[in-house]
């Protein structure tokens, strides 16, 4: 299984680590970071500078894909980004796509969304409306849009269970 973690320049740390560092304990799975271009990416703060060594054209057809949220994503839901046409050529390919936080912006800009209801942090309800046809915000199994880190901790444990009925709990509990 492929699981790739799309990320795009002044991505949010922790809603990227997050999932990666979960998913990287899955058995018979490859975590892929991916972005528009290789080489240096900084966070949103610019202090994590990631060496991205796949381009989204190297990973075309994911079976999970990730996107993490960030204050930049309004404006590249907005304004389009490669990440926006990369989440709507792959999405028919995955199993599940999903996003942490306004991750569900960028899912929202490329259509994922459409007709489903989906979340996002609270003060972007009104920008993930504004990119979606259906403004109900919940969820739904195979397009997740979480609405904040505790969420996707406990929607990468339903992944593991639901793909290899492994309880992630256990292995990664403080």
């Amino acid at each position: 299984m492929q699981i790739a973690i799309g990320l795009y320049p002044e991505f949010t740390a922790l809603d990227a680590i997050g999932p990666y560092q979960v998913f990287t304990a899955v058995p018979d799975t490859e975590v892929v970071l991916c972005a528009a271009t290789t080489g240096d990416l900084a966070d949103d703060v610019g202090l994590l500078h990631l060496d991205i060594t796949h381009t989204f054209d190297d990973v075309a057809t994911p079976d999970v894909l990730v996107v993490p949220g960030g204050l930049i994503t309004r404006r590249l839901a907005r304004d389009g980004h490669p990440i926006v046409d990369w989440i709507r050529a792959a999405h028919p390919h995955t199993t599940y796509t999903t996003s942490v936080c306004t991750g569900s912006l960028l899912l929202g800009a490329a259509g994922v969304l459409d007709g489903l209801r989906a979340t996002t942090h609270w003060l972007a309800y009104d920008a993930l409306a504004g990119v979606r046809r259906s403004a109900l915000l919940r969820r739904r199994a195979d397009r997740d849009a979480g609405r904040g880190r505790r969420q996707g901790r406990h929607r990468r444990r339903r992944l593991g269970r639901h793909r290899h009925g492994l309880d992630l709990r256990r292995r990664h509990t403080r």
